[in-house]
């Protein structure tokens, strides 16, 4: 079955949404962005926000995943397991990254 104009717009809507949702939860408060579902939550929007479309977003959730992981860095914290999985994603994560 063919998708509908309709169809492919509200898919393109949401996966704008999922973007928007994936960036507002980057942009949280530290406190928030230590529990590991918040991660999961993270990975699961990075694979429906299909950034690869959108250059705009992709630029910004990779300059958040970076300053936030060069937090972790910077304090000498390991960083969740889940943010380490979403900066490798992203391809980000240095090499050997996150090693314990």
């Amino acid at each position: 079955m063919l998708a509908t104009p309709t169809k492919r717009r509200q898919t393109s809507e949401q996966i704008v949404r999922f973007a928007d949702m994936l960036i507002g939860l980057l942009r949280s408060p530290p406190a928030l962005l230590a529990s590991e579902a918040v991660w999961e939550l993270a990975g699961e929007l990075l694979e429906r926000a299909d950034l690869g479309r959108h250059g705009d977003e992709a630029r910004l959730a990779e300059n958040l995943v970076w300053d936030i992981m060069s937090s972790y860095r910077e304090t000498r914290r390991t960083p969740p397991r889940g943010l380490r999985a979403l900066a490798e994603r992203l391809r980000l994560a240095p090499d050997g990254e996150g090693a314990a």
